[in-house]
């Protein structure tokens, strides 16, 4: 049974927490590692 209709763009915003939800949980370390500034030389 449908109980929630949404708007697009509450579905699509549900659909982006979700993802950045996962990515902060499940890849955390390399996402921090890949925002950290490169070595100089």
């Amino acid at each position: 049974m449908i109980d929630d209709i949404p708007t697009c763009d509450e579905l699509i915003s549900r659909i982006v927490s979700g993802a950045e939800e996962l990515i902060t949980e499940r890849l955390g370390g390399m996402v921090e590692r890949a925002l950290e500034p490169l070595p100089t030389t």
